[in-house]
């Protein structure tokens, strides 16, 4: 997770509810430009139950060093408790009511709203996606504008969590790294969505405690 941060400019961060942003801009006149956009969302997760936000029961020594070295807000919140929704309104900038998509079982986001990944797609920006859950498939509206989009796959899901419906954390991030060494230089937005229950769950060959 070090080698992955050290490979971006990340310059905000929102963890609790539902996601958390991550996006570059410059801060002073003389600073050189960032090289990309990292959004990583974290489904299913309450700010009170995350160290950087005083929860000592669990640490979480990388949410606490991007913590310590980026901006915490103490006040955000989700326009929606809802993965899919959610996440379209973080994508799209627009409320529920406004793009469409209510519920996880809704229609898909329509073709004619622009999404971050277009628009940045378009600005000539390399993009992709890698999502550890069923609920955010490429067929659910927010695949448009990532050249690369990886889902649950058949094979790769935790049949013991939520059955079958998510990927394992590690793997949604070994792949983002893996893209990003690929990329060389170009500018890039990069999607991460990591499920709570996946996220924290140790390997399957680790001894319980």
């Amino acid at each position: 997770m070090n080698r992955f941060r050290a490979r971006v400019t990340l310059a905000g961060v929102v963890a609790g509810g539902l996601v958390a942003l991550a996006a570059a801009a410059w801060t002073v006149a003389s600073a050189p430009p960032p090289r990309g956009v990292v959004v990583i969302t974290l489904d299913t997760t309450r700010a009170d139950r995350l160290s950087p936000y005083g929860f000592q029961d669990v640490s979480l020594p990388s949410l606490e060093r991007l913590a310590r070295e980026g901006v915490v807000f103490d006040h955000a919140s989700s326009p929606v408790p809802l993965t899919l929704p959610a996440h379209t309104s973080l994508f799209t900038g627009l409320l529920p009511p406004h793009h469409g998509v209510r519920d996880n079982a809704d229609k898909p986001l329509a073709d004619s709203i622009p999404t971050l990944a277009s628009t940045l797609l378009a600005d000539g920006f390399r993009t992709a996606a890698f999502v550890g859950s069923v609920v955010l498939d490429p067929d659910r509206g927010l695949r448009r504008g990532f050249e690369m989009y990886r889902g649950v796959e058949p094979g790769v899901a935790m049949p013991e969590t939520a059955e079958g419906r998510q990927r394992r954390g590690d793997a949604v991030v070994d792949d983002a790294i893996r893209w990003i060494d690929q990329i060389g230089d170009a500018r890039f937005l990069l999607w991460t969505q990591l499920c709570s229950s996946s996220a924290s769950r140790p390997p399957s060959s680790a001894t319980p405690a």
